[in-house]
């Protein structure tokens, strides 16, 4: 282990929402204790800790380890790590950073431990139990909200790199994915430093990733997402299950989302090929015939909204306005008849 670690002189009991762990070593950042649970990564280093100051009773943590050259410079590091935990403070599909800590070439990021189900085990399960496919509107919310996530995450020059239903955690009231790391987080102009296969999952990741000349931008993360989408309502993944691994070969294998509805499926028609438009366009196998911002493709998730949005029901500012306008017309009826009740 890495010289922050420190062996215990016995193992120490711990006891956490009514559950029982183990902790064999300590992880000492900057003269804080963590008690290391377990490793949760063999590709990148994550931990799961327990911080016995966070609260009365303590409370459990993730640790994320980041090589900083992977980052940025050593000046650079720690503006950019500011930026992403302030940024993570106002996006719920981020994993918030409560600290983090420079300890030599490394940077441990301290983020609070997400309680729910991966979105692998959360698919296996309903697959296996139900046979069904989640709603047509819960899945837009699920992957417009990721969307929004990711655009955050792109806004300040990273890029995830590694979006996969196990890096997921499905998270109820309110529902939504929230991603347990920050993936590779490559800088865009570091991204010669990248290796083939580091910790990725090739049908989940963009084509040009699992090349032999990789190249990485905010795209790759268009086709995870685009994967994640259509898994969702197809509980399969396109190209015959080849995702990120197509090839010319294989790109004639592609199915519409639509095409593998179920037959009951009650969503617009026009939703649908929105639905299907969008992820085509995120699935095409070359990244220039993707969505070349994320705001178009924002876009077109917010039109989706509307499409599947049942009719007659009003949006929030659809209804303060009409609430307006009545208080207005109320307040013109008591003026008028204060006006004659006076004369």
């Amino acid at each position: 282990m890495a010289e922050v670690f420190r062996p215990l002189s016995k193992p120490r009991p711990i006891r956490w929402r009514g559950r029982s762990f183990q902790s064999e070593h300590v992880l000492i950042l900057n003269r804080k204790k963590f008690l290391v649970i377990k490793s949760l990564s063999s590709q990148r280093r994550r931990y799961m800790v327990f911080d016995r100051d966070a609260g009365p009773q303590g409370d459990m943590r993730c640790v994320i380890e980041i090589d900083r050259q992977n980052l940025s410079t050593k000046i650079q590091t720690p503006g950019l790590v500011e930026k992403l935990k302030r940024l993570t403070q106002s996006n719920t599909n981020l994993p918030a950073i409560i600290s983090y800590h420079p300890v030599g070439a490394k940077i441990y990021l301290v983020t609070p431990w997400i309680d729910g189900e991966t979105l692998e085990r959360y698919l296996a399960r309903i697959k296996k139990e139900y046979g069904y496919c989640p709603s047509v509107l819960e899945v837009c919310k699920l992957i417009r909200g990721l969307a929004h996530g990711l655009m955050h995450l792109h806004a300040i020059n990273l890029v995830h790199g590694d979006l996969n239903p196990n890096n997921l955690i499905l998270q109820r009231n309110p529902t939504r994915l929230v991603m347990i790391d920050f993936g590779s987080a490559w800088l865009v102009e570091y991204t010669v430093r990248r290796e083939k296969g580091d910790g990725n999952d090739c049908k989940y990741v963009a084509p040009e990733l699992n090349s032999d000349t990789p190249f990485v931008d905010f795209r790759n993360d268009q086709f995870s997402l685009g994967v994640l989408f259509y898994r969702l309502l197809t509980l399969e993944v396109p190209y015959d299950n080849y995702g990120g691994m197509v090839s010319p070969a294989t790109q004639s294998f592609y199915r519409s989302p639509s095409s593998l509805k179920p037959r009951n499926d009650k969503t617009p028609a026009e939703a649908w090929r929105l639905i299907d438009r969008i992820i085509q366009q995120c699935l095409q196998p070359e990244a220039d015939k993707r969505y070349q911002t994320d705001r178009e493709m924002l876009e077109d998730f917010e039109d989706l909204k509307e499409k599947l949005r049942p009719r007659g029901v009003s949006t929030v500012n659809e209804i303060v306005l009409k609430t307006l306008n009545l208080c207005a017309s109320l307040w013109r009826r008591l003026s008028q008849w204060w006006s004659r009740s006076r004369s």
